[in-house]
């Protein structure tokens, strides 16, 4: 297997790793925590991109076998779903202060929504799930990424030189257009803003890919 190979499937490991700390954390991504296997895969991750061993130090923090599921949500919603106000709108739009975003109605509403949905729809995407959320909220973003990577790892690994390509310009084209104006500012604003080793970890890893 090549290198550029193993870099896209790694790459799409991170996005998919970073995207399950921006839903409610399930009973399952809790003891992932709790007993350290999510540190492995992102000490693993980082390592295998080069990162450095500061930044394989910094996935240390994803093992945290003191926190509770109960913990590990608070700090989830204090983060991005809090009632009284989220410290790190999740939500591409409201977190970019646009104007144009229609804040009675959360699903497909702003232009950010409607590129990002039209970025899915092209693939055979949608949204799912029963919560409503839009298109631009930051977990679907890095999910969408998961996926353009693998799916052009996978084409290179077949051969399929027009499959490869379409997807490395779908992928940079949602990079320009969404993750490159929002990512790192978010990531940013996640770290200053976490109470839990875990979400500081979950916010430098996003930090680190959105300067790759």
């Amino acid at each position: 297997m090549s290198e550029p190979i193993v870099e896209l499937q790694v790459k799409s490991d991170a996005y998919r790793l970073i995207s399950l700390f921006l839903h409610l954390p399930t009973k399952e991504l809790w003891a992932g925590v709790a007993d350290g296997s999510v540190a492995a895969d992102a000490q693993a991750i980082v390592s295998e991109l080069g990162m450095g061993e500061d930044a394989v130090a910094d996935m240390a923090g994803f093992a945290d076998a003191g926190v509770s599921l109960d913990g590990l949500r608070a700090d989830y919603t204090a983060l991005y779903t809090s009632p009284s106000g989220p410290k790190v709108p999740i939500y591409e739009a409201i977190f970019r202060d646009r104007d144009d975003f229609d804040t009675s109605k959360l699903t497909f509403i702003s232009p950010n929504a409607l590129s990002a949905e039209r970025f899915y729809r092209s693939y055979g995407l949608k949204m799912g799930g029963t919560d409503n959320n839009s298109a631009d909220h930051m977990a679907a973003e890095c999910e969408f990424a998961s996926f353009l990577l693998a799916e052009q790892a996978s084409a290179v690994e077949a051969c399929d030189a027009a499959r490869a390509l379409k997807a490395a310009e779908t992928w940079s084209d949602f990079q320009v257009r969404h993750l490159a104006k929002w990512s790192e500012a978010f990531f940013g604003r996640s770290l200053e803003a976490a109470r839990t080793p875990a979400y500081r970890a979950v916010a430098k890893l996003g930090a680190l890919l959105s300067r790759m």
